[in-house]
């Protein structure tokens, strides 16, 4: 049997330092899933608002200049935030607020 060589400096066999860095992103996995459910749960998202949510922070370059937040990549997508939460208060003032941009534009569309 061969005797691996040290692959770190600290004298750490490679199987060792695979198995440390494979439990330490089983570990960052473990804590990255714990945070989007806090997240998404503290939200109040429909499970399509969840779907938007995890495309964003999982998808889109935090980098990409073209989009500036979460609520710049919703209306990318023609929505609004309270489009994607089961809060039934912002759903209903959603709707008031596109009711009252309708009306106002149909007004604008009659006086002219």
């Amino acid at each position: 049997m061969k005797i691996e060589e040290p692959y770190f400096p600290d004298n750490k066999r490679p199987e060792d330092a695979i198995r440390e860095v494979k439990r330490l992103v089983e570990i960052l996995t473990e804590v990255q899933d714990t945070y989007f459910e806090s997240l998404s749960n503290g939200l109040k998202l429909t499970p399509a608002g969840k779907n938007y949510l995890f495309d964003y922070i999982y998808n889109i370059d935090s980098k990409n200049k073209k989009l500036d937040g979460f609520s710049h990549y919703l209306s990318r997508l023609n929505l609004t935030y309270s489009e994607i939460v089961e809060d039934k208060t912002l759903q209903k003032n959603h709707k008031k607020l596109k009711a009252c941009k309708t009306t106002s534009k149909n007004d604008s569309t009659q006086t002219q």
